[in-house]
């Protein structure tokens, strides 16, 4: 979908959860994210997703070493800066703001039936954090603040999209 002759934002993200991509990550999603950003009909924006690491336990001084660990994992399979950009989520504080403005636009309720909220509070019952119970609308900050047009996601993922486009629809009106 082509709109004025522009480019397709994409915006895609690599959570900071270890310290080197694995396979799975290495052959799915960067396989996918060289394909995007050698197209010329897209223009690619891909973050290392360190603030979306916080919101399950981890330690800080691994989360540190982490995210450069994904970053140069992803310039080393073939993510080009000259052709993408290649971040690092929390050095753009305006993720985190905005995040909190987007809060005030989609309930409580609507956020405690997602279904990836409940695996994550299963998988991690003594992490019931306001930073997991809020993930999805600090991936919907991080679509709409980028515009993005085009966000490949896990299916796991689906769900915040509708949060995303739930909050957008609010905003709007």
């Amino acid at each position: 979908m082509k709109m004025n002759n522009r480019k397709i934002r994409v915006l895609s993200g690599i959570r900071a959860s270890h310290d080197s991509l694995h396979l799975g990550i290495l052959l799915g999603a960067v396989t996918g994210m060289k394909r995007l950003q050698d197209n010329p009909r897209y223009e690619t924006f891909y973050m290392v997703a360190d603030l979306h690491g916080i919101t399950t336990p981890f330690e800080a001084s691994k989360m540190r070493k982490n995210r450069l660990g994904i970053a140069m994992d992803c310039l080393a399979a073939g993510i080009d800066p000259k052709k993408s950009t290649l971040f690092l989520q929390s050095d753009i504080p305006t993720h985190a703001e905005l995040a909190f403005y987007l809060s005030s636009e989609i309930s409580v309720d609507r956020l405690m039936r997602l279904p990836s909220y409940k695996e994550k509070i299963k998988k991690y019952p003594e992490n019931q954090t306001a930073a997991l119970f809020n993930y999805p609308v600090l991936m919907a900050a991080d679509i709409l603040l980028y515009k993005a047009r085009k966000v490949p996601i896990g299916a796991d993922q689906k769900y915040h999209l509708d949060v995303t486009r739930d909050i957008a629809k609010n905003l709007n009106r």
